[in-house]
C-alpha cells in the first residue's frame, strides 16, 4: 500500500504543479482592467439636483432645522459612492453653510461604512460600524474613533427654481484614504 500511496502522491504533485504552471501562462492583465480614476470621482456634477432615495428633489425650504436627509446626485439614486447626507443647521451654526445647509459624503473615511447616525444636539455625524464621530458644524472634522480625516464636503448652490443643487463634485475622494498610501 505504501507503493500505491507514494505513486498517487506523485500524481497529485504533478497535477498541482501543472495547474500552477498553467496559471503562470496567463498575464496579470487577465485579472481585470486597470482601475481608472473612477475611485477618485463621484457622479456629482455642477447643477445636479439633490435627490432623495424616494426620487423626490430637495427644495431650499424642505428640510427642518437639525434634520438630516440622505441624498444622491440627480438620476443616480442608488450610487453608493456618491451618497451624501444633507444637514440643515440652525442660523449661525457651521462654517460657510448655504442658508443653513451643508452636505457631506456618507461614506466613512475609516472603512467605508455608511455614516448613518446624526446627534442633532451635538451636531455630530456618527459611523455605527467603528464609532467614528465627525463634527458636522466644523467641516466634518474627526472628533473620535479610528477615522483619520474629515468627511468630504459637497459644495452646494440654490438654483433659480429653488432646488438645492451640487456646485460640483467632492473636492477630494470619498471613503477610506487609500490614495494617501500609494
Amino acid at each position: 500500500t505504501r507503493v500505491r500511496s507514494s505513486a498517487a502522491s506523485d500524481v497529485y504533485k504533478r497535477q498541482a504543479f501543472g495547474v500552477f504552471g498553467l496559471a503562470a501562462l496567463f498575464p496579470i492583465g487577465a485579472l481585470g482592467p486597470e482601475p481608472d480614476d473612477t475611485l477618485f470621482h463621484t457622479k456629482w456634477r455642477r447643477g445636479l439636483r439633490l435627490q432623495r432615495a424616494d426620487g423626490s428633489f430637495v427644495k431650499a425650504n424642505d428640510v427642518n432645522t437639525d434634520a438630516v436627509v440622505t441624498i444622491f446626485p440627480e438620476g443616480n439614486p442608488d450610487d453608493a459612492q456618491s451618497v451624501a447626507v444633507l444637514l440643515r443647521m440652525p442660523d449661525g451654526v457651521g462654517e460657510n453653510v448655504l442658508n443653513g445647509y451643508v452636505a457631506y459624503s456618507k461614506v466613512c473615511t475609516h472603512a467605508g461604512c455608511p455614516v448613518a447616525l446624526y446627534r442633532a444636539s451635538d451636531r455630530q455625524l456618527v459611523c455605527p460600524c467603528h464609532q467614528s464621530v465627525f463634527d458636522a458644524a466644523d467641516n466634518a472634522a474627526v472628533l473620535d474613533g479610528p477615522a483619520d480625516h474629515a468627511l468630504p464636503r459637497l459644495p452646494l448652490q440654490i438654483g433659480d427654481d429653488g432646488y438645492l443643487r451640487a456646485d460640483g463634485d467632492f473636492p477630494e475622494p470619498v471613503g477610506p484614504g487609500f490614495w494617501e498610501h500609494a
